[in-house]
């Protein structure tokens, strides 16, 4: 006789099957960064159409341009690794060109969606210390007082950023490196803070894109907010 406690739930061979189901260690190509995987694909498929908003379209090189300009721009503003950079931006192309372009000065961007009330934009932006908010000219009525921050518009003041390098920064963060901050919804009190690294979405894109084989040249339709992880996940597993 034997007590019901020490029975084995399962067999050796559905224990060994557990076992080769957790066993995910793989090896992946050593960048340090997300933006390095994206300049790689940039040098693999320039001219091919890397993202659509309505009847707008960039290709991997034009997008690349336009972030590699404001990364040297914010870099003139002192954006260095693991600075924060809030992005207030309605959905449109200029989402990807900040959050590439914050990543690619070295920074780790702060997605804000436009639909927060201003106590909580406020909150968000002091709680991370953002120095400098990119925005789009159309949205600078809905912006709270933020104080000392510096207010850079995407579209308005995309002149004074063209006037920067399109040539790819020296790359300045390693995988510990912040890549973005999210906030929780705040439903049990103030909203928190989640800092995201490079390492660790560099851990999870890899492991996405091995796991599911997506084919080269598929499209996306990207539906989540940038402001929740969602967002990015989807669109850099795209990209």
């Amino acid at each position: 006789l034997q007590p019901i406690a020490e029975l084995p739930l399962l067999t050796q061979g559905e224990i060994q099957q557990i076992e080769s189901w957790h066993s995910t260690m793989a090896d992946y190509p050593p960048l340090s960064s997300v933006q390095e995987i994206f300049e790689a694909q940039v040098v693999q498929t320039p001219e091919n159409k890397a993202v659509t908003f309505e009847d707008v379209s960039y290709t991997y090189a034009e997008l690349n341009r336009r972030a590699n300009q404001l990364a040297h721009h914010l870099q003139q503003l002192g954006v260095q690794p693991d600075s924060r950079v809030g992005l207030f931006v309605e959905r449109s192309l200029d989402i990807l060109v900040g959050i590439l372009g914050i990543m690619k000065a070295g920074g780790a961007y702060v997605p804000i969606d436009p639909i927060y009330p201003p106590d909580r934009i406020r909150f968000m932006l002091e709680d991370v210390g953002a120095p400098i908010l990119l925005t789009q000219a159309g949205l600078l009525p809905m912006l709270p007082d933020l104080g000392g921050i510096t207010t850079l518009c995407l579209d308005a003041d995309w002149p004074t950023i063209a006037q920067n390098s399109a040539s790819n920064p020296p790359v300045t963060v390693g995988p510990e490196n912040l890549m973005y901050l999210l906030f929780t919804s705040g439903s049990t009190g103030l909203p928190k803070g989640v800092a995201v690294e490079h390492r660790n979405f560099l851990n999870y894109i890899h492991g996405l894109l091995n796991h599911l084989d997506v084919p080269a040249g598929l499209s996306y339709a990207i539906v989540s907010t940038f402001a929740a992880d969602l967002g990015s996940t989807n669109v850099f597993g795209a990209l």
